[in-house]
């Protein structure tokens, strides 16, 4: 199997995707794609084979596989060259390697290493009040687990034969402080040990809260990513009990003081206050901060009337609202994985 990582682009999954003796050659680089004239060619000594592949599917083509040398059950090592002239990064081709390896897919000689196939961002689940994102994955079985960091583990599902097999995360809002935006992605077999893993990127950056519109007296607002329960107006603050409705439109359910100053804080268990940020028109983080009111003499004016509050609105269209792609962290290589 060639393939180029990159998330964003779509492909139909071929019964090759995780079938015995596929090659999966990574190119990190997020922006190219497959050209539609790919040549991969298997260099055995001074025999030469052009291997059959399907037509390219996005950033992933499969091809047969090629293992004259298997005997009781290893796989000796095959060198392949790729040739790509049509490639949207410009002309490529390189010589790979795979190593000598074990037609198994377990151990650390296995063949068949455990691949993510697909990541994905954290969603809102308006249902359930979490944020939640699934895996795709190759070269693992039915009851494996997949964990991020120190989330919970997800158990690996498999569906039809050749079909890459799924996990699904969940996030709740107890749970934020436990993401970053640089995680380590774990893959246990049954036995629970260590057969695969990945870093991840951009987590954090896709489930923060954002601010849009705030009213006057602070007891309502709106923005994205709102699962939180209680909030605060400054470092020793009262806290507040509130409800959010769908993850984007929150009041609190007791009274604001006036007396109460500060930056804006959501609160979770065990874990740093979390600031309420709003985006500026140019995109910058702006924390919410109530100002203490003023004293005024004018008559009729009065005194306690909270202080008008920022009303910066967010892009309203979907491609503005989703955070950068969670994917796996880059480097600038290419390698061959069977």
């Amino acid at each position: 199997m060639l393939s180029i990582t990159d998330i964003d682009a779509t492909a139909s999954i071929s019964s090759a995707a995780a079938g015995a003796g596929s090659v999966q050659v990574i190119s990190d680089a997020s922006d190219q794609v497959w050209g539609s004239e790919v040549e991969v060619t298997v260099i055995d000594g001074n025999n030469v084979r052009a291997l059959k592949c399907d037509p390219p599917q996005g950033v992933r083509i499969s091809c047969e596989s090629y293992d004259p040398h298997q005997h009781d059950g290893i796989r000796e090592p095959v060198t392949l060259q790729v040739l790509d002239v049509h490639h949207t990064g410009g002309s490529m081709r390189s010589n790979l390697g795979t190593r000598r390896c074990a037609e198994r897919s377990t151990g650390a000689d296995a063949c068949f290493a455990p691949l993510v196939w697909k990541t994905d961002y954290p969603k809102v689940d308006t249902d359930n009040d979490v944020w939640t994102m699934t895996f795709q994955f190759v070269n693992v079985q039915a009851g494996f687990t997949a964990t991020i960091g120190g989330l919970p583990p997800s158990t690996i599902r498999c569906g039809a034969s050749g079909a890459p097999c799924t996990a699904t995360f969940t996030i709740d809002s107890q749970e934020y402080s436990e993401t970053s935006d640089s995680m380590d992605l774990k893959i246990e077999d049954a036995e629970g040990t260590v057969v695969g893993g990945a870093i991840l990127t951009n987590i954090r950056a896709n489930i923060k809260p954002t601010i849009g519109q705030l009213d006057k007296g602070y007891q309502h607002w709106t923005g994205q990513n709102l699962l939180f329960n209680r909030m605060k107006i400054g470092d020793s603050g009262s806290v507040h009990t509130i409800k959010c409705e769908a993850g984007v439109d929150c009041h609190v359910l007791d009274k604001i003081k006036p007396a109460e100053t500060g930056y804006m804080y959501f609160i979770v268990e065990k874990a740093p206050p979390i600031p309420f940020i709003q985006v500026s028109a140019t995109g910058a983080p702006i924390p919410v901060f109530v100002s203490p009111q003023e004293e005024k003499s004018t008559k009729g004016v009065n005194k306690n009337t909270a202080p008008e509050a920022r009303t910066v609105e967010l892009p309203s269209t979907p491609e503005a609202k989703l955070g950068p792609a969670t994917t796996l962290r880059k480097r600038p290589s290419v390698s061959a994985i069977q």
